[in-house]
């Protein structure tokens, strides 16, 4: 794990990531861990490189007012680059409420490049509900919070 100057690549092996679309499970955790780590080590910016990445949204995660479901939370002073090749893509599931990708509690903070692709084409619509509170990126109780391209 090298940084430099504030900045991390982020090392998919290292991480037990696949960047061919597989195992959400291992690739969204490894993706949270990498993230977790560039923030403990005082990184701001934080590179991925090009692949498609399924993300496993049914993870449960503490926020502000009880529990959510989210993928990958982006935590405060960390700024996500994707390559402009690189595809986020929600595993298909179940759930009425999730984020693939949250800022929660964050401050300076962002997103950038990449394709994301929700589930809608795949979503299980049989659990009661609406389903209108599924998100591919959910902005909560943050701050100078920046997404682009």
């Amino acid at each position: 794990m090298s940084t430099i100057n504030s900045t991390y690549r982020i090392d998919n092996t290292e991480y037990g990531i696949k960047s061919d679309g597989s195992d959400s499970t291992a690739t969204t955790n490894g993706l949270q861990n990498a993230l977790n780590y560039a923030s403990s080590a005082g990184c701001r910016d934080v590179y991925l490189d090009a692949g498609t990445y399924a993300i496993d949204c049914t993870n449960q995660i503490q926020v502000y007012n009880g529990t959510t479901y989210c993928g990958i939370r982006i935590p405060s002073g960390i700024h996500l680059h994707l390559d402009p090749n690189t595809v986020l893509k929600a595993q298909a599931n179940g759930l009425t409420d999730y984020a693939m990708i949250c800022f929660c509690d964050a401050t300076d903070a962002g997103l950038y490049g990449g394709k994301l692709y929700g589930d809608r084409d795949s979503h299980d619509f049989s659990a009661s509900g609406t389903h209108e509170a599924c998100h591919v990126i959910a902005i909560r109780i943050s701050s100078y919070i920046t997404v682009k391209n």
